[in-house]
């Protein structure tokens, strides 16, 4: 196999956001976040020129699950392909030269750490990105032909570059992450929020649990916001998840990221049809299978219904929001 090498390309980012979001859509529902790592995405680096992509995933499963899908999209799956915990895809061009590579992992994997470290100690310390840029460029030359040595040859400086990474990383100041998901019933919030939840330890509070007195009976919307506000007060990070405009709408003068989850209305059907059992919300799988017909026709009213739990008002509180903010599902916005 011939070892290409070529100058950094600026075109690069672009080409990662169009593949994101083909990939966001081939994975629908299962994806936490997706970053564009590897070398195109670090400024000024001599590369392959091919975009790998990291997706964090809510679980492995998921993916797998999801399989044709990224099959349709033209990628062939590798499975794990050498890393536990893995789901490699990859990518050819119609005369045979690799394009695109997709790793996957379940969100907080070791290895998401690790390529995130290593990309941002590039971006931040460019002399050191030069130096790797340099190796790259001899090793191409001096193995035009032959992948597995000019892979070898980047063995120890990859390994030692991953050291001073993770020191950097870790004396970092600690990121705040204060998470508002806000979507229709089955869109997947309480994925995402466990999945975060497991990813960065952040506290997570399901605003079902605030918003009912009892079953049938709301609570006044005053203690229900006042219940909100001593939880973003006592953690300095958090992740909060329901489908109340009202209580979102509340929680965004704390939060630093918006996340409007709108995936559509039959993929939202699909998730409740196949929800396991729910022990915090019901007192056996009888009980919520005799609830879902109901469960179902509301979900059904989505994008017709005017009340807090409606599109619109989703939608209103999106766009009246100025902070970060993403959208999952059709069009959805990517974490570079």
């Amino acid at each position: 196999m011939r070892v290409l090498v070529v100058p950094y390309d600026p075109r690069w980012p672009t080409l990662f956001e169009a593949e994101a979001a083909a990939i966001q859509t081939a994975l629908e529902g299962a994806v936490v976040a997706l970053h564009h790592i590897g070398s195109t995405a670090i400024p000024g680096l001599h590369a392959k020129p091919v975009i790998d992509v990291l997706v964090e995933a809510t679980e492995v499963t998921q993916i797998d699950a999801l399989t044709p899908a990224m099959e349709t999209s033209g990628y062939e799956a590798m499975g794990e392909y050498g890393i536990a915990g893995r789901r490699y895809f990859r990518k050819d061009d119609r005369e045979g030269r690799r394009t695109h590579q997709v790793h996957a992992f379940v969100a907080g994997h070791a290895e998401v750490e690790r390529h995130l470290a290593f990309r941002d100690f590039l971006r931040a310390h460019p002399a050191r990105a030069a130096a790797y840029s340099a190796l790259k460029q001899g090793l191409a030359a001096a193995h035009p032909h032959d992948m597995d040595a000019y892979i070898a040859g980047k063995d120890a400086f990859i390994k030692e570059t991953d050291q001073l990474a993770r020191a950097w990383r870790q004396a970092q100041p600690r990121v705040e992450r204060r998470i508002v998901i806000l979507g229709n019933a089955g869109s997947g919030k309480t994925t995402m929020a466990r999945a975060l939840q497991d990813a960065y330890g952040l506290p997570h509070l399901d605003l079902d649990t605030i918003a009912w007195a009892e079953p049938g009976k709301r609570r006044p919307l005053a203690d229900s916001v006042a219940a909100l506000e001593a939880f973003a007060r006592t953690h300095a990070s958090w992740v909060v998840e329901g489908s109340y405009a009202s209580l979102a709408q509340a929680a965004l003068p704390h939060c630093t990221e918006l996340r409007f989850l709108n995936p559509g209305v039959e993929a939202c059907l699909a998730h409740c049809r196949a929800r396991p059992w729910e022990p915090e919300k019901y007192a056996n799988q009888a009980e919520q299978d005799e609830r879902l017909p109901f469960l179902l026709a509301w979900v059904r009213g989505y994008e017709a219904r005017d009340d807090e739990y409606g599109l619109a008002q989703h939608q209103a509180v999106y766009d009246g929001f100025k902070g970060l903010k993403r959208v999952y599902g059709a069009g959805a916005l990517h974490r570079p």
